[in-house]
């Protein structure tokens, strides 16, 4: 399972103590670390080992998923990249992506494109995998709440009337991207909340209200 990641563990924990993360917000139990086998330092430290794990019960059948990862880091140690994210592991699509998943089962596709499918909604992307949600259809994430995966790439897009219109995004810890091309009611009165890595709102019409917080990057319309 390690080989599956490629960035260094280091990363994810750089990502936590050195931007400060908040996770007062998340799931509980959804983002663990641990260290085992010694201590990692900086430049010119020894490295021990440290794990990173998380699982969640997710789909219609209630099936336990887990991923886990673990590196170690020595000599010149790691650092926080801003913009960089893990790679998600590749496994099984959950049943909550609704649109499937691609790139070798490493990002899951919310997929609400049908009149109010998601409307009222809260869409938590699965913890396993890098998150796109698409908001294809008139209303279809309108007062929705998305809770995007502790660690991986988040996007949403949305794309029609009011299609995310009083949405509220929240990021975590890996890049976070909100698309409002549509009309001037499309991300109306809608929230893009980031985390501590990019942070980024594409728009054309509507703007959603960008709160920067601790992103390394943010880039509001």
């Amino acid at each position: 399972m390690a080989n599956a990641i490629e960035r260094t563990t280091f990363l994810a924990i750089a990502m936590v103590v050195g931007c400060g993360l908040d996770r007062s917000g998340l799931a509980p139990d959804v983002f663990s670390t641990t260290s085992a086998g010694g201590s990692t330092t900086g430049a010119g430290g020894s490295g021990g080992t440290i794990t990173v794990s998380a699982s969640s019960t997710t789909g219609n059948g209630g099936a336990a998923s887990s991923v886990a990862a673990s590196s170690s880091t020595a000599g010149t140690g790691g650092s926080f990249i801003c913009g960089d994210d893990f790679t998600p592991p590749g496994l099984l699509c959950p049943d909550s992506c609704t649109g499937g998943c691609t790139q070798g089962n490493k990002v899951c596709i919310m997929a609400c494109n049908s009149v109010d499918a998601c409307k009222g909604d809260t869409i938590t992307c699965p913890i396993t995998h890098a998150c796109q949600v698409e908001c294809g259809a008139n209303a279809s994430c309108q007062d929705a709440i998305v809770i995007c995966p502790p660690m991986f790439e988040c996007t949403v897009e949305c794309t029609a009337n009011d299609s995310c219109k009083k949405t509220a995004v929240q990021c975590a810890a890996g890049s976070c991207e909100m698309t409002c091309n549509g009309t001037m009611t499309t991300c109306q009165d809608a929230t893009l909340i980031c985390g501590p890595n990019a942070c980024t709102a594409n728009c054309t019409g509507s703007t959603p209200n960008t709160t920067c917080g601790p992103s390394c990057d943010c880039t509001p319309c």
